[in-house]
């Protein structure tokens, strides 16, 4: 009945460090779905201070004011989806591109059907922990995309 005992206690051990090292060997690829998911559900609920803590430390304190800024205006649309469509992953870097469909909301146009739009977001690995890695927008690299200088006129 002893030996029986220890027996047991053994195999029970064996299966619970199993669970761990199973735990442990989630691929590079997976361990980021799960931060990007982490992402996209915040975005929905339009939480400033969760996406913030997503941010590379290195680049917190420079978006900081950038996502207080954010977390003061209002709900100008609303996120009804965020899909992962693909990640590819080279080393400690990664892209996640992701497909998202947002309806803007205002007054003055009620009726606008939701937006599609793709993008691509830059993650790094960070002692263990994928980081999302952004920029603070800038309204003159956006003006220039559509051929429109900073003071209002062309190129």
């Amino acid at each position: 009945m002893r030996c029986y005992t220890v027996m047991l206690l053994t195999l029970f051990a064996v299966s619970c460090s199993a669970g761990t090292n199973m735990k442990a060997a989630r691929s590079d690829e997976d361990m980021l779905r799960e931060r990007v998911a982490e992402y996209c559900e915040a975005r929905r609920q339009y939480d400033w201070k969760t996406i913030h803590q997503l941010v590379a430390p290195e680049l917190r304190q420079e978006l900081a004011e950038y996502f207080e800024d954010l977390g003061k205006k209002g709900k100008n649309a609303e996120l009804l989806a965020c899909d992962l469509k693909k990640i590819d992953v080279q080393g400690d870097n990664a892209v996640a591109e992701l497909a998202m469909t947002i309806r803007i909301e205002n007054p003055l146009t009620p009726n606008l059907a939701p937006q599609k739009y793709e993008m691509k977001d830059a993650w790094s690995r960070v002692g263990g922990t994928w980081y999302l890695r952004i920029k603070k927008p800038n309204l003159a690299d956006f003006l220039r995309g559509f051929g429109i200088s900073r003071k209002g006129g062309e190129k």
